[in-house]
């Protein structure tokens, strides 16, 4: 049995059409084994991480925990205290009339022998001051807040004060035109007399009366 002349050019339309699906099947799947590794591979730029997570704290904004100090206060501080100014010294026998019209005067110095009596007291040779102060200003003055101090040497070396024998310190109040006298007694070694300072503090805010010179 012959073919028919008809039924040729249709096998032949059939088979081209067969091979260009089975080509572009096989162009399909090349491209899909190329680009579909890529794309999965392939991760949002902008997708949150561990690092970059809302939770995490920059690294330049303060902690919560108080860590950024306040700048401190220039020449300020917290352990120690204004040393108040004194004025001019003046010889043991002065008196000096302060500036707001307390006169101070040493009327006594008096070489005795300490008593110890107190823990840190020590016995032996001593200086016994009598300090008076006058209240010449138009109100009264009180003396609560009233310090006597001794030093020795050029390097002013702090005496230890003591009560006995006769120490007798300042309180209560001074009238106008009224003076008190006050009694204090200080350790002082017989060789450091020659260079004696006292400083009298009466009143807050007031400016230290100073005496100094010899002592023995």
């Amino acid at each position: 049995m012959t073919e028919s002349t008809n039924d040729a050019p249709q096998r032949r339309w059939w088979l081209w059409g067969s091979i260009g699906v089975l080509v572009l099947l096989v162009a399909a799947a090349i491209v899909w084994a190329v680009v579909a590794p890529r794309s999965e591979s392939a991760e949002p730029t902008g997708s949150p991480t561990a690092s970059t997570s809302p939770s995490s704290t920059p690294s330049g904004s303060p902690s919560p925990s108080g860590s950024v100090s306040p700048v401190p206060t220039p020449g300020a501080s917290s352990t120690s205290s204004p040393i108040p100014p004194e004025l001019p010294p003046v010889a043991p026998t002065k008196s000096v009339k302060d500036t707001d019209g307390v006169v101070v005067s040493l009327t006594k110095i008096e070489a005795v022998t300490g008593e110890a009596v107190a823990p840190g007291e020590i016995s032996g040779p001593a200086l016994r001051i009598t300090v008076k102060l006058t209240n010449d200003t138009d109100e009264e003055l009180t003396l609560r807040y009233t310090a006597v101090n001794l030093y020795y040497g050029a390097d002013r070396i702090p005496a230890s004060p003591i009560i006995k024998p006769g120490g007798d310190p300042f309180y209560g109040e001074v009238k106008s035109g009224k003076s008190a006298i006050g009694v204090y007694v200080f350790s002082v070694p017989k060789d450091q007399r020659k260079d004696v300072t006292v400083g009298v503090d009466y009143k807050p805010g007031q400016p230290t009366v100073i005496f100094k010179g010899d002592f023995s």
